[in-house]
């Protein structure tokens, strides 16, 4: 009988596990080492790419070189464009999904010289680990012409 009461109550563990597993949803965040824009001799693309097969909601937030939250009511213009997964939505400051196996672009350009660095947020209602990867590629112009362009890899281009 003590056999029997034993794997009813592992059974039960077991399923209280697995319940409150997917239930739980998953979160995660990187440090966006560096972003620059600037009056035609600054672009940034930052790509974010989900590799797991749910959606997760992506939020970045941009901060200025004095550490102040950067978005793009912060000066005049339009100089944040997205694409990809990210559709027409903007992730900068407010969360939006990205699909499963889906790329987001987040594009910075014009506006006043400056940049900064920033983060990279994550959330899900799945029980995904680490379904993120990003990096930033920078182009440098000058009178239009592009002098170099160089990649800045988030979390050591590590799932986070």
């Amino acid at each position: 009988m003590k056999n029997v009461y034993m794997a009813l109550v592992a059974g039960a563990m077991t399923q209280l596990g697995v319940a409150s597993t997917a239930l739980a949803g998953g979160s995660g965040s990187a440090i966006l080492p560096s972003w620059l824009k600037g009056t035609g001799s600054w672009n940034c693309i930052i790509y974010v790419t989900n590799t797991s097969n749910s959606s997760v909601d992506v939020k970045i937030t941009l901060y200025d070189e004095s550490g102040y939250s950067y978005t793009e009511a912060s000066e005049a213009g339009d100089n944040i464009a997205t694409g990809w997964g990210f559709g027409t939505s903007d992730p900068v400051g407010t969360p939006v999904s990205l699909g499963p196996r889906q790329t987001g672009v987040v594009a910075i350009s014009s506006g006043s010289n400056g940049g900064g660095y920033g983060s990279i947020e994550w959330t899900s209602s799945s029980s995904e680990v680490a379904p993120l990867i990003a990096h930033e590629q920078v182009q440098v112009q000058y009178n239009g012409t592009t002098l170099g362009t160089y990649s800045v890899p988030v979390n050591a281009l590590q799932p986070f």
